[in-house]
């Protein structure tokens, strides 16, 4: 049984704290009981305390929270741009907090009728749920149809058809959810079922710890919550992952590759090269006189050097020759700023 501290006993207390000003106070008792007790103590030296619920103790650090903010903010600019081109309507979304409760309590947040995804996390162990509230929800099937995606005022249940329509929606979040997360592992999200009552869904133990992300969702003027359920278990296997320093070396890595390969794309496009040879100037009728045969009389001696151009460009001093029996150039030097940037005045002139 729970013995209860009484009203002399809480005085007395706050009496010794008085007179010990330096002391330090140490709180064991978690029960509810003495909950009130450990306020006013709290309050006579400024103490902050934090109430600890041992049913549902925390899993996740403070890090491996920040962590999923990042990956998660990056998540609602890349699904804001998709959902605004598929709904061909202004949709933003943005992550307004990131809370640690246990399953069940997640389940109890959840309004029905609502449209509950359920996640298979492919390779991770496990699955996660994404809810969309009535009023997005609802938003999104009226886009879809052909309306201005307006909010109603009665929700109900989906019938199948809006069920299909939805899991299309659905199915886009799921691909930029790979792509967010693809820093610390190659997910491969799908859907496993759409279920419209939260009592369908269990798919954890009431008091196993979930990461709740609350994503703050606006279509239009429309306005709601998607809540990502991501239980704890899930990550457990990454869970030396699920930080900064390794998201921002698995990017440097990331962006390593993906330079190299579009250098490697790069050197094989084509370009066009030409040598320009002399500027002259013709009349009209000498250029319309010319045919076949004849000889324009430049200025310029065979071994003078001659600019090669690329993609219009002045890059190179050649000199022209024969290769193999065919007319060729050889480069002799670079063309330098300064020339470039005369010929670019004379050019403006």
């Amino acid at each position: 049984m729970t013995e209860l501290i009484s009203e002399e006993d809480i005085q007395s207390l706050l009496s010794s704290l008085k007179q010990d000003s330096d002391s330090d106070l140490l709180l064991s008792d978690g029960d509810a009981s003495t909950s009130g007790t450990q306020e006013s103590l709290a309050l006579s030296k400024n103490y902050k305390i934090k109430i600890y619920d041992f049913k549902s103790p925390d899993r996740f650090s403070k890090d491996q929270i920040r962590t999923l903010q990042m990956i998660y903010e990056n998540y609602c600019r890349t699904v804001s741009t998709t959902l605004s081109t598929y709904l061909r309507k202004f949709t933003s979304m943005h992550v307004s907090s990131i809370d640690q409760i246990s399953y069940e309590q997640f389940t109890k947040t959840v309004n029905t009728p609502s449209t509950l995804a359920v996640i298979d996390m492919n390779p991770l162990q496990g699955s996660a749920v994404l809810e969309i509230p009535p009023v997005i929800t609802f938003s999104f099937i009226d886009r879809l149809f052909g309306g201005e995606g307006s909010v109603i005022k009665d929700f109900r249940e989906l019938t199948d058809i809006e069920f299909s329509v939805l899991e299309s929606v659905v199915s886009r979040l799921l691909s930029n959810l790979r792509e967010v997360w693809a820093n610390i592992v190659d997910l491969r999200p799908k859907i496993e079922r759409l279920e419209g009552n939260v009592h369908f869904l269990q798919i954890l133990p009431p008091n196993d710890t979930v990461a709740l992300i609350n994503l703050e969702t606006k279509v239009g003027d429309v306005e709601g919550t998607i809540l990502f359920c991501l239980p704890y278990i899930i990550l457990e296997s990454i869970m030396n992952n699920l930080s900064a320093r390794s998201i921002y070396a698995n990017y440097s890595q990331t962006q390593g590759e993906s330079y190299q390969e579009v250098k490697q794309h790069t050197m094989k496009l084509p370009v066009d090269i030409s040598v320009e040879v002399k500027n002259i100037k013709l009349t009209i009728n000498e250029i319309l006189n010319l045919k076949k045969g004849d000889y324009i009389h430049l200025d310029k001696k065979v071994t003078d050097e001659f600019v090669m151009k690329v993609e219009n460009e002045a890059k190179y001093k050649v000199v022209p020759g024969t290769k193999d029996k065919k007319m060729a150039v050889k480069i002799v030097n670079y063309v330098k700023e300064e020339e470039e940037e005369e010929k670019e005045t004379l050019f403006s002139d």
